[in-house]
């Protein structure tokens, strides 16, 4: 980056930092909603070419509803936790990362051709204090190191692609923590998040976490006590909680690292023990499904098919905008970090209904639109293709995901990257100009509303939670089919003129005839002046000349 980049970069950083102080400091003695609102404004304001206009109707629904279970979730966030670390990990995450890593690694991506991870996976060792029935970790031992150069290397060719984003594991990745801290300490533009039994969390591991302000954690539990020690060990359950009392009462935010199993899958997601969670301080739980590892590892704590469904479902239900509970659940084999959700269509008993595998964005998200010849042929080939797959992997194939579309070869679902990289790529290779992904909805509410389509009717094919959304973004369109109107009007008018004229003349056509001539023939042939016709908007053409009849009316085309 050259020295003028160096200096637009740190403006920047220093704008988002402000605009965060003042949202955590008004939301101390002021509405959330109200502040929350005018945050997100200032943010579209700066940010709009990055994120979708979709992202901020959301958070603005969302600073919108102050009796909804999220906006109590930013409320708890702003005035619970310690100033200082929630604006420093906030500028690493949402500022480095979701905007200026999003534009480097989009960048990247397209220069070398391949895919820029938006987070670094890294194990800093497999040591670890515990054994763990089933973890990898405790099967392999305690020989394996990265060093802090090893470390730092990675990190600094991750960030300069646009990579702001590190996730420790192990091991227990605490026992490097002081390393840890030192990465925390040299590379501010990232946010840095770790998995740790909770052991080695005391309160001088506190003091650091609010020193250096850019690193967060996740404690595993994996329920209740005797669930959580059976495989954990005795003792461990209560550790674990005081870990997070700890962090709690020193206003650190953090979440959970669930292992769910085919014997705890329903108690790690039931309301009671996302209550003790809750009251013990945390913000988010990642899930993962238990991966039997070794000779000897129990294999009866896989889960079956229709258990793996119930929990996809349930993590849903659970961060949904609406019901579930004020935390953040993350299924780590399932899905991606998003709040994205769908609902399909489906007949039952002959009756069409919406069957909920998730929620929609808004109400208006849930439309019902006709499906056009050309997509329908689309799918139904779609379809075959996955048939033939299916039949090809047989019980290889994954059967989780029958109902979606977007899903490779085995079943798999795609990366929610997999069109907006696949489609920068089909540009370049035919030469042509780049554009978004997103940028193609937008053709398509232009297109139809060059062609006549009412905004109203282009808001319900874009799911727009109101009218004003939709005529905000078009509006300058709109300006075009306001011209068209203008010249309809000037043609209605110019036909008015003209019949009023015709009028006149009709009236004192006798005292014409009478100052005539009598010919032989009882006939003559008149020829209308040649007049410049007056130049209208919209590029009108002039009326040619015509013939004209003595006694005959012309007739005004509109």
């Amino acid at each position: 980056m050259n020295a003028a980049g160096k200096i637009a970069h740190a403006a920047e950083r220093k704008a988002f930092e402000a605009m965060l102080d003042s949202l955590i400091r008004k939301s101390q003695t002021k509405d959330v909603c109200t502040v929350a609102n005018d945050f997100v404004n200032m943010v579209q304001k700066i940010h709009s070419s990055v994120w979708t206009p979709e992202t901020f109707e959301m958070l603005h629904q969302i600073a919108n509803a102050p009796d909804s279970k999220w906006a109590h979730y930013a409320e708890r966030l702003l005035r619970e936790c310690d100033p200082y670390l929630l604006r420093t990990f906030l500028t690493a995450a949402a500022y480095e990362g979701g905007f200026r890593g999003f534009q480097q690694a989009r960048a990247n991506s397209e220069k070398y051709d391949c895919n820029i991870p938006w987070i670094v996976l890294m194990d800093p060792t497999s040591a670890c204090n515990m054994r763990c029935a089933g973890c990898w970790a405790a099967e392999y031992g305690y020989k394996q190191n990265l060093t802090f150069e090893e470390m730092d290397r990675v990190l600094t060719e991750g960030a300069a692609l646009g990579t702001h984003a590190c996730l420790f594991t192990g091991g227990e990745p605490l026992m490097r923590k002081a390393d840890i801290f030192r990465l925390c300490e040299k590379h501010r533009d990232i946010a840095f998040h770790a998995f740790t039994n909770g052991t080695l969390i005391d309160q001088a591991f506190c003091d650091e976490l609010k020193r250096v302000g850019n690193f967060i954690v996740s404690v595993s539990i994996e329920g209740f006590e005797d669930a959580n020690d059976g495989r954990r060990g005795a003792g461990h359950f209560e550790k674990a909680l005081a870990a997070m009392d700890l962090m709690h009462k020193n206003r650190i935010p953090f979440g959970v690292s669930i292992c769910y199993t085919s014997k705890n899958y329903r108690v790690v997601t039931s309301d009671e023990f996302l209550d003790l969670l809750i009251s013990k301080g945390c913000y988010f739980a990642w899930y993962f499904h238990y991966m039997p590892v070794g000779m000897g590892a129990a294999t009866d704590l896989l889960l079956t098919p229709e258990q793996r469904a119930y929990m996809k479902d349930r993590v849903r239900e659970i961060r949904g905008l609406t019901g579930g509970k004020e935390i953040f659940a993350i299924d780590f084999q399932n899905d991606t970090i998003t709040i994205r959700h769908t609902v399909v269509s489906c007949y039952i008993d002959g009756k069409q209904v919406q069957k909920a595998q998730d929620i929609t964005k808004t109400k208006s998200s849930m439309r019902t639109l006709p499906l056009i010849p050309a997509f329908k042929e689309l799918l139904q080939h779609k379809k075959k293709q996955q048939n033939e797959f299916q039949r090809m992997c047989g019980k290889n194939y994954n059967k989780d995901y029958l109902g979606c579309i977007c899903v490779d070869e085995m079943g798999w679902l795609l990366s929610p990257h997999y069109l907006t990289e696949a489609f920068a790529k089909l540009l370049k290779k035919h030469g042509l100009r780049k554009i978004r992904y997103h940028d193609l909805r937008h053709s398509c509410a232009s297109l139809l509303l060059a062609n006549g389509v009412p905004m109203k009717q282009i808001q319900e094919w874009l799911g727009h939670s109101n009218y004003t959304i939709t005529a905000n973004l078009y509006s300058h369109l709109e300006y075009n089919a306001k011209v068209i109107s203008a010249e309809t009007i000037a043609r209605v008018l110019d036909g008015e003129a003209e019949q009023q004229s015709k009028a006149t003349d009709e009236t004192t056509e006798p005292e014409k005839k009478s100052t005539k001539k009598k010919s032989a023939s009882k006939k003559t042939t008149a020829k209308t002046t040649d007049t410049p016709a007056p130049k209208k908007s919209g590029g009108r053409k002039k009326k040619s000349d015509t013939p004209a009849v003595t006694g005959e009316s012309q007739t005004s085309r509109l």
